[in-house]
């Protein structure tokens, strides 16, 4: 369970910023390329999408942590979720 949250947060963040091309435009040739163009009118909620998706990703990262103990990984995971978040508002 603690490694899903971990993967399927990223893996959900990644499919959301894909269909997103607004704010990650080198990913737009590829979410266009898949298909995820007619998501466009829904950009403003995948945005939401996105930001849950980091914070999920973050928490599986603190849940991986237990196990693992390396202060690294939980602070590039943590950090780096933090980091997206600002750049969605």
């Amino acid at each position: 369970m603690k490694h899903l949250l971990d993967k399927g947060g990223a893996l959900g963040a990644l499919i959301a910023a894909v269909a997103a091309p607004c704010c990650f435009p080198l990913l737009a040739p590829v979410g266009f390329a898949l298909g995820f163009g007619a998501l466009l009118p829904w950009a403003e909620y995948v945005l939401y999408g996105v930001a849950v998706c980091a914070v999920v990703a973050m928490v599986g990262s603190v849940v991986a942590f237990r196990s693992h103990r390396h202060v690294g990984w939980l602070l590039l995971g943590v950090v780096s979720g933090l980091l997206v978040l600002p750049a969605l508002a």
